[in-house]
């Protein structure tokens, strides 16, 4: 009896832990699923208050005057430059980065309208900004553009190159295309300012790799020159044949052939002309009167008709085309 009481008291100061640590975390689940609807009603009262402040900043700035809409943004750009520069090269870098991504998801969602507005948008911007700039600002911004644009060049591949290569030919074809002859006399004229200039400020360096290009050029040029010459003169042509008179007629459509064009089994019908009758042309219209006159050289003009009579039917002839349908 004694030994079975002490058994049943162990089990139970044993199992005292084991209660109380159920107890506990029966205690602990209550409190999480009682703590659930405040932590949601403390989100929702977030996204109430943002809301209600995005309203706000609206309202605010929508009642604000141009010189106080103006100093904001010179303000915010302030901070936003000074923040940019207390940043690392790292921070930098994945800045833009976020920067680049969220704009490259904008523009691959715009329409085609959307897309020709913010170009517009863009080329004007870029105008009054460059219109403002004084000369030191020019020559700074086109020092970083011709360092952005090596570092791009620098790490792109033979592929991309080649492909950067035939789109700003293609852009600057279409646009010399499109331009007027007044354009085109000043583009040319900056052109050979901008040229002079270059000279002008090279070193001695700089001067003897340009004439080594060019002599390297142009010898290239006269090689390959040599070389066309070389073979129109290494051409061979093909002895004179004749084949008799075109006097062999179509018995189904009346055109005329030569006669080593004709079949041993079929002496008066081609394959050419209408696939042995298959094809049935219309009678063609008497020639007017005019037409007589310029083929029989009874006309003023009859001369420079049969002098340009190729181009005039390669300007109105159609090509034969098959179709399935």
């Amino acid at each position: 009896m004694t030994d079975k009481t002490d058994d049943s008291t162990i089990e139970y100061e044993y199992d005292k832990p084991m209660l109380a640590a159920v107890q506990q975390q029966h205690i602990s689940n209550m409190g999480n699923a009682a703590n659930q609807p405040e932590m949601k009603t403390s989100h929702d009262n977030l996204k109430v208050k943002t809301l209600r402040r995005s309203k706000r900043v609206q309202k605010q700035r929508a009642q604000e005057t141009e010189e106080k809409r103006k100093q904001r943004l010179q303000t915010d750009a302030a901070r936003h430059r000074l923040q940019y520069q207390q940043q690392s090269e790292e921070e930098k870098q994945e800045q833009r980065r976020k920067v680049a991504s969220r704009e490259r998801q904008r523009r691959e969602q715009e329409t085609e309208d959307e897309r020709h507005q913010r170009q517009l948008k863009d080329r004007s911007r870029a105008k009054r900004r460059r219109e403002q700039e004084t000369d030191e600002q020019r020559l700074e911004r086109q020092l970083k553009d011709t360092s952005r644009a090596k570092r791009q060049r620098d790490q792109e591949t033979d592929e991309e190159r080649r492909e950067r290569h035939e789109n700003n030919a293609s852009r600057e074809r279409q646009r010399r295309e499109q331009e007027t002859d007044e354009e085109r006399l000043e583009r040319q004229l900056k052109g050979a300012s901008r040229e002079r200039q270059r000279r002008e400020q090279e070193t001695d360096e700089e001067r003897r790799e340009r004439q080594v290009k060019n002599t390297f050029r142009q010898r290239h040029r006269r090689q390959q020159n040599s070389f066309l010459y070389g073979a129109a003169l290494r051409n061979v042509f093909s002895p004179e044949s004749y084949h008799g008179r075109m006097d062999i007629i179509c018995q189904h459509c009346n055109a005329l052939h030569f006669k080593d064009e004709c079949v041993s089994d079929r002496q008066d019908e081609f394959k050419q002309c209408c696939h042995y009758g298959s094809v049935q042309l219309p009678e063609l219209l008497p020639y007017s009167d005019e037409i007589k006159a310029l083929l029989q050289g009874t006309d003023v003009e009859s001369k420079t008709f049969r002098e340009n009579i190729r181009s005039y039917n390669s300007a109105l002839a159609f090509a034969s085309m098959g179709g399935s349908n």
